[in-house]
C-alpha cells in the first residue's frame, strides 16, 4: 500500500497533463499512487495519458466540478496522505520528500503546505506566491529548521482574511476528512479554502518556506470569475459564522468579511451596469455602516441613466489620464 495518494482532477487539460504526471513520477520519494479523475473532459485526454495508464489509476465521471473530483480521489486513496496536483501543473522534484519527512517528524501538524513559483507560457510572473501575503507574514512562526516551520498562531483567523494555502503545495494526513468531512460540493471556487479552515480548526499546519511547486498563471474572465468567488467566499463565511463554538474574535472577523463582501459585490455590479443588484448588495452592507459615504453615492449614481453614468465613467477616466 502506498504512503501517499496524489490525485490530479483534470477538465480539458490534455494539453499539460502529460507535465504534470512527470512532475510526479520525477518526484526523489517513490512510495505514492496516482490517481487521475477525468471531470468530464471533451478534450483528447483519455488518448494522451494511455501511455500512463500502467502507471496510474484513471477514473472517468461526468462533469461535476473540482470538488467531486477531488472527492472522488479521496475515497479512492489507500494512502496515510492526500496531496493534491491540478492537471496544469508541475511539482519540483523534492516535494514529497521534504514534506513527508516534515510530516513523520511533527504528529500533530494535520496539513503542510509549501511557497510556490507562478509561470506563465512567457516565464516566471512570481518567484514567491506567499512574500506578498500580508496575513500570511503577520503570523507567529515556529522554525523548526532553515525552511521547516509550524504556525502557532491562530491560523484560522488569518485564513479568514486571506487564503495563503495554495492546493498543489499541500499535503494532508487523510484522518483529517474523517474529523471534518470532505470538500464542499456546492462551491465551485474557494472550496480549498473552506477545506483549510476547517482543518486549520482541528489540526496543527506546517510550512515549507521554499517554492516546491510550479503554478501556471492563465489569464481568465475577471469579472466572472470575481462574481462567482466573492458569492463562494461569502456562502463560506455564513456557514462558519453559524459555528456555536467559535471565539468572539473569529465571529467578529467573519462578520467583518461579510460586509466588505457585501460592499465588493455591490461595486463589482455597479462597474457591470447590473444597478438593482447593485443597490442589493450596497444596501446589506449599509446595515452594519449606514455612515460610510461612498455606497450612499454609488446607490444615488445607480438610479441616474445608464448613458449618463456611461458619461461620468469616461469623464473620470479622462481626468485620470491628464493627471
Amino acid at each position: 500500500m502506498a504512503k501517499i495518494s496524489i490525485i490530479i482532477p483534470t477538465y480539458n487539460y490534455a494539453q499539460y497533463i502529460c507535465e504534470a504526471i512527470e512532475s510526479v513520477l520525477n518526484q526523489t520519494y517513490k512510495d505514492f499512487e496516482i490517481i487521475v479523475v477525468d471531470d468530464g473532459s471533451t478534450d483528447n485526454t483519455k488518448e494522451v495519458i494511455k501511455p500512463y495508464l500502467n502507471k496510474i489509476k484513471y477514473i472517468y465521471q461526468q462533469n461535476s466540478g473540482p470538488s467531486s473530483a477531488r472527492n472522488r480521489g479521496i475515497k479512492e486513496a489507500k494512502g496515510e496522505y492526500i496531496a493534491f496536483l491540478d492537471a496544469d501543473d508541475i511539482w519540483l522534484p523534492q516535494k514529497l520528500e521534504l514534506q513527508i519527512k516534515f510530516m513523520e517528524k511533527e504528529k500533530e501538524v494535520g496539513l503542510i503546505f509549501s511557497d510556490m513559483i507562478l509561470f506563465n507560457e512567457k516565464g516566471i510572473i512570481k518567484n514567491s506566491f506567499l512574500k506578498e501575503k500580508l496575513f500570511f507574514n503577520k503570523l507567529s512562526i515556529k522554525p523548526l529548521s532553515s525552511t521547516e516551520k509550524v504556525i502557532y498562531d491562530n491560523v484560522f483567523n488569518a485564513l479568514l482574511q486571506e487564503n495563503f494555502i495554495p492546493t498543489n503545495t499541500v499535503i494532508v494526513k487523510k484522518e483529517c476528512f474523517n474529523k471534518v468531512g470532505f470538500f464542499d460540493e456546492t462551491l465551485f471556487s474557494v472550496e480549498d479554502r473552506d477545506m483549510w479552515l476547517r482543518i486549520g480548526l482541528f489540526y496543527d499546519i506546517g510550512f515549507i518556506n521554499f517554492p516546491l511547486v510550479l503554478t501556471r498563471f492563465h489569464e481568465t474572465n475577471i469579472s466572472a470569475n470575481q462574481e462567482l468567488a466573492l458569492k463562494s467566499r461569502l456562502k463560506v463565511m455564513k456557514k462558519f459564522l453559524n459555528y456555536s463554538n467559535l471565539p468572539i474574535k473569529s465571529k467578529k472577523i467573519i462578520k467583518q468579511t461579510i460586509n466588505k463582501i457585501y460592499f465588493d459585490l455591490g461595486y463589482l455590479y455597479f462597474t457591470c451596469e447590473k444597478f438593482p443588484l447593485s443597490r442589493i448588495y450596497f444596501r446589506r452592507f449599509l446595515k452594519e455602516n449606514p455612515f460610510m459615504f461612498k455606497p450612499w453615492i454609488y446607490i444615488l449614481l445607480s438610479v441616474l441613466p445608464t448613458s449618463a453614468i456611461r458619461k461620468l465613467k469616461n469623464l473620470k477616466e479622462k481626468i485620470k489620464s491628464n493627471k
